[in-house]
């Protein structure tokens, strides 16, 4: 499961955080998913970030909760 939400980049104002929750018994780095997304999306497509977690928030229904991603982007920002 994942969700890709823009963080914001003092450069560019905002660029692409994957929040990637891999299946239970894999092992995926960060690198090693943007390498596999090279493959498969166009360069502008690939996010910068790659943050990979055991969990995301989800909604009643299974669906990632975008809104706490980012209110803790928010958080990690707020004095930057």
């Amino acid at each position: 499961m994942a969700a890709v939400l823009g963080r914001p980049d003092p450069i560019m104002g905002e660029v692409g955080r994957a929040y990637v929750m891999p299946i239970p018994g894999t092992d995926i780095s960060p690198d090693e998913l943007k390498a596999f997304l090279k493959d498969k999306l166009a360069n502008y497509k690939i996010p910068d970030e790659v943050i990979i977690r055991d969990q995301l928030p989800l909604t009643p229904l299974g669906k990632v909760k975008k809104l706490d991603l980012y209110e803790e982007i928010k958080e990690e920002f707020k004095d930057k």
